[in-house]
């Protein structure tokens, strides 16, 4: 389905405004837990000029004692001292921006799977709109918002090496070395690299094998010692960059019995189960992934059916059927999987959508119906966790910095001596910390720790630990 160019830039200019209005928050101050440590480290790089935590080089990717993945406080240390805002005002404004680059990340990987522009913007309306992305875009500077809207561009950039194999595998390995320095989340991306590898492989065999038939057929010999081919039998295997789908439908039966295996690994040997009962766990991972992703999970289970039993595959299929497969297992991390998962089954939920669509010239009343009501339903969802269930009690208000904490932070900021040091208050110290700029030192362990000299790395000593399961 393609859209006229007044219509793409009309839907998506919606959407910007769409995303603009969700972000708007009904709050009077910066939320999150993980987002005020991040502003510290960012106020810390205003005052000193430098990031007092880098020891070593892995303190760049938060990866040595008493570091911290650093490149968002870089970034809005930078924003911060360029603009003249305060740093509560520049986490809000970044925010917003991150919020609407992810429209487009998710719009050009949703362009390599399917050439489709309603698919495109299904895909770029879901992923933006989720509450796993609106929940660390919308005045909450965790960094993990940053690294979920960059996936989907570096997926895209993988896909993209199979096209441009110098340019886009070169901003490839940049991006990646970004998304390191911006969250442990990094791990995430081995799958993904993974199943890329697989495809180029299989499809290199399968490739292969269609050649060797080809071949056969026509009697087509090779005309060199060097094992070179003849141009004709080059020009219809590769006509037009074209990949020759596997057909073979004995993979579709091992690719579900491979999923089946997956999702039950984790259940029989309790990997990342850690405690309480297995299957109040599967239980808790279906509420968190919709809670996140949204009511619209549902229809990912359409989306993954079709793409299973679809016929003659393209390589782009099996790339996103092996990504689930590989992410499965990490799906029983309740406190991490989802934010990861969601962007994938965003996918499959527009693969879904896309084929009722084909359905308009029929029933068209119908289909159109179902769209609207299941684009509303998706928004009404985000809308209600954005500003009515986050202020109710027992929702996300201890993730709140109260004006009362905000006005002893400003007073610290301006009436205490900036040599004093107070001990750590925990949250309310975090925050309060945050809003005085950096000083006094209410917060001294961790990163700001080191920064601040109340940590000498030569007395400590550095080991690996692991932790049964």
């Amino acid at each position: 389905m393609k859209f006229s160019n007044h219509s793409n830039y009309m839907l998506l200019g919606l959407l910007i405004l769409l995303n603009i209005i969700l972000r708007i928050p009904s709050y009077s101050h910066q939320t999150g837990y993980d987002s005020f440590h991040t502003s510290i480290l960012a106020n810390i790089i205003s005052l000193s000029g430098y990031a007092g935590w880098w020891v070593h080089p892995l303190s760049i990717f938060g990866m040595y004692p008493y570091s911290y993945a650093s490149a968002v406080p870089f970034i809005l240390s930078g924003i911060s001292q360029l603009s003249g805002l305060d740093m509560e005002i520049t986490v809000l404004l970044f925010d917003v921006f991150v919020g609407l680059l992810s429209i487009f990340t998710a719009y050009l990987l949703a362009g390599m799977i399917r050439d489709d522009d309603f698919f495109k913007f299904l895909v770029a309306f879901g992923c933006s709109t989720a509450q796993g992305m609106l929940v660390f875009t919308t005045w909450d500077i965790s960094t993990r918002g940053l690294f979920i809207v960059m996936l989907p561009l570096f997926t895209y950039l993988l896909l993209r090496v199979r096209i441009n194999k110098l340019r886009a595998g070169m901003l490839a390995i940049m991006l990646l070395v970004l998304m390191a320095a911006t969250h442990h989340y990094v791990y995430f991306t081995f799958p993904i690299i993974l199943s890329f590898f697989i495809i180029i492989i299989g499809t290199k065999i399968n490739n292969s094998i269609f050649f060797q038939r080809h071949c056969a057929k026509r009697n087509i010999r090779n005309s060199s010692r060097n094992g070179s081919i003849t141009s004709d039998c080059v020009s219809k295997k590769f006509k037009n960059g074209r990949f020759y789908p596997i057909k073979n439908n004995f993979l579709n039966i091992c690719y579900l019995a491979l999923v089946f295996g997956f999702f039950s690994l984790p259940f029989f040997a309790r990997t990342f189960i850690t405690t309480g009962s297995r299957y109040g766990w599967i239980i808790d991972m279906f509420i968190i992934n919709t809670r996140y992703t949204g009511p619209l999970i549902l229809l990912a289970f359409g989306g993954f059916t079709y793409l299973v039993l679809k016929r003659n595959k393209r390589p782009e299929d099996w790339f996103l059927l092996i990504i689930l497969l590989f992410l499965i297992p990490f799906s029983y991390i309740q406190t991490y999987a989802h934010f990861i998962l969601f962007t994938f089954l965003f996918l499959f939920i527009g693969i879904s959508l896309t084929n009722i669509a084909h359905a308009y010239n029929r029933k068209r009343r119908y289909v159109t119906f179902v769209i609207i009501a299941s684009l509303f339903i998706a928004v009404s969802f985000s809308g209600f966790y954005q500003h009515w269930h986050t202020g109710m009690k027992g929702g996300r208000g201890d993730w709140r910095m109260t004006d009362e904490t905000y006005v002893g932070g400003k007073w610290i900021k301006e009436d205490i001596n900036a040599n004093k040091c107070l001990a750590s208050i925990d949250v309310v110290g975090r925050r309060m910390f945050a809003i005085s700029g950096g000083l006094p030192r209410l917060v001294c362990g961790g990163a700001p720790g080191m920064s601040y000299g109340f940590v000498n790395i030569s007395n400590v000593t550095i080991c690996l630990l692991y932790t049964s399961p």
